[in-house]
């Protein structure tokens, strides 16, 4: 009964897997949410001979979590990441006072106009949602 209880969950952890795969965007959360829930469910049971599955679970679920989190800080802040990756890349080449030099004047004020506070307001707005969304304070995935 063991060996086949363990194949199953092996099953079953290939078929989250390519779900999450089928849908890139989603991966993270899908792998995060049936992770955790599997998690609770098997731990809560004290199956010791699925321990080893058990540990495997919750540590899919922190990694998708954290890959989750940084590929929505990502997707929100694509613009000001952008740019704090390029200014420090020129500043590796030239000092702050010469920037304005490397850099032509109209490139720096459209990417300034990307990053503008209503800008990064909105974007703080958008990740804050979608955090709440999928990490409610009644969710079992705080």
């Amino acid at each position: 009964l063991d060996g086949n209880l363990r194949k199953m969950v092996f099953t079953l952890f290939e078929w989250v897997n390519s779900i999450a795969d089928s849908k890139p965007k989603y991966r993270n959360i899908v792998i995060s949410e049936n992770m955790y829930f599997f998690f609770r469910t098997v731990s809560d049971r004290k199956l010791e001979f699925l321990g080893d599955l058990v540990s495997s679970s919750y540590e899919a679920f922190e990694v998708s979590s954290d890959a989750y989190v940084v590929s929505s800080v990502e997707y929100h802040f694509k613009g000001f990441r952008e740019f704090v990756d390029e200014v420090e890349v020129l500043l590796e080449r030239t000092t702050y006072e010469d920037l304005k030099f490397v850099k032509p004047r109209e490139d720096m004020r459209r990417i300034v106009a990307k990053v503008s506070k209503p800008n990064i307001e909105a974007a703080i707005g958008q990740f804050q949602d979608r955090l709440i969304k999928h990490f409610k304070s009644d969710s079992l995935l705080r």
